[in-house]
């Protein structure tokens, strides 16, 4: 009970000192006022003793007075007016904001439905060039789909060869950006927030490096978390 008294005695002592210290904020700062009051007293005080000494000018303030008023309401209105367009144009800003995300939302949703209707999982097949390092036959393959690049054919004896469905087959004359634009759909759908998952497999030396990083002259951006 003591520490529970002691510790609520605290809270109020510290309370306590928030209050008197913004006591003595609105203290200062009415004491602020009252100096600024006080100094614009004294300036009216000032303004209206010369107003008196020039009273002869009087006729001549009082049109160009008229002038500057008239001057003030074409102003005032001309503000008014560009405020009122102001206004338009932020709702129409707003509500293109608006369409854009929306937009943007329906696009995301479309994008990620046409992945899903082409596969979420899907196999490429690339075969890269013949290296000196090969030896003098190239291993007896061809490429049958020339309109949709969809099938290889590779001749073997090994009884245990098994074939493969593949979504796309990249010939040995295909390029870096022949594969990039095949998968680039895939790379928006990470941008856009989607778990996206690119991989490269095969044995040594078949060119996976190369595939996903571009050689080291010119690498490709690798995301990893």
């Amino acid at each position: 009970m003591k520490r529970k008294h002691a510790r609520e005695v605290e809270e109020m002592e510290v309370d306590l000192r928030g209050k008197e210290r913004e006591v003595r904020e609105v203290r200062e700062d009415l004491r602020l006022a009252r100096s600024d009051l006080e100094r614009e007293r004294e300036t009216a005080s000032s303004l209206k003793s010369t107003l008196a000494m020039h009273s002869t000018t009087h006729l001549t303030l009082t049109t160009q007075n008229q002038l500057l008023q008239s001057q003030l309401e074409a102003h005032t209105k001309m503000i008014a007016d560009l405020t009122l367009k102001l206004e338009e144009a932020e709702r129409l800003v707003e509500e293109k904001d608006k369409e854009v995300r929306e937009g943007e939302f329906v696009r995301r949703k479309l994008h990620n439905m046409v992945l899903e209707l082409k596969g979420n999982i899907r196999v490429f097949c690339r075969v890269r060039p013949v290296l000196k390092s090969d030896g003098d036959e190239p291993a007896p393959m061809t490429f049958p789909d020339k309109r949709e690049n969809k099938e290889i054919v590779l001749e073997s004896s090994s009884e245990s060869a098994m074939g493969q469905e593949r979504r796309e087959v990249f010939e040995p004359s295909a390029t870096q950006a022949d594969v990039f634009e095949e998968i680039s759909m895939l790379a928006q759908s990470c941008t856009d927030g989607y778990n996206v998952c690119i991989f490269a497999y095969g044995q040594t030396g078949s060119g996976k490096s190369y595939t996903m990083e571009g050689g080291l002259v010119r690498r490709t951006i690798v995301i990893q978390e």
